[in-house]
């Protein structure tokens, strides 16, 4: 259907930026998870002793670093 409104040129410059916005948009949800997880986690160890809960921030962020999503 596309292809009768662009031309081969234009289709491809089209594909290239629908990738980047699908990309950006994947990155967007799966950044909106974390957050969602981090803001569940805070609350519920709220009530937790000090040490535990700063050794447990400290790990939990960087478990969210060391994950890739593409």
């Amino acid at each position: 259907m596309l292809f009768q409104v662009f031309t081969p040129e234009c289709m491809i410059h089209y594909l290239r930026i629908f990738n980047f916005l699908w990309r950006a948009k994947r990155m967007e949800y799966c950044l909106t998870e974390m957050w969602k997880q981090q803001m569940t986690n805070r609350k519920m160890l709220k009530s937790l002793p000090g040490n535990l809960f700063l050794r447990y921030s400290n790990y939990s962020m960087q478990s969210c670093f060391h994950k890739k999503h593409y």
